[in-house]
């Protein structure tokens, strides 16, 4: 640990949760889950920060937001 802070290294990581939610992924798959109608927007780059870090400071609501580079 001590190598990665004296030599300003940086370090990404993720949380997943291996094998877990096989069965979900399947009914998302099949369309029994619309995993779309759980996301509240979709933003662009953009507006990551005024219609991302913001709404979801000022509303509770926004639980899902997903941010799309394409657009």
């Amino acid at each position: 640990m001590n190598n990665l802070i004296l030599t300003e290294r940086q370090m990404t990581s993720i949380i997943a949760y291996r094998n877990i939610f096989l069965r979900v992924i399947q009914l998302i798959a099949n369309g029994q889950i619309k995993a779309l109608d759980l996301v509240a927007k979709i933003i662009s780059l953009d507006e990551i920060v005024s219609e991302g870090f913001e709404a979801l400071t000022k509303d509770k609501n926004q639980i899902k937001i997903l941010v799309n580079p394409s657009i």
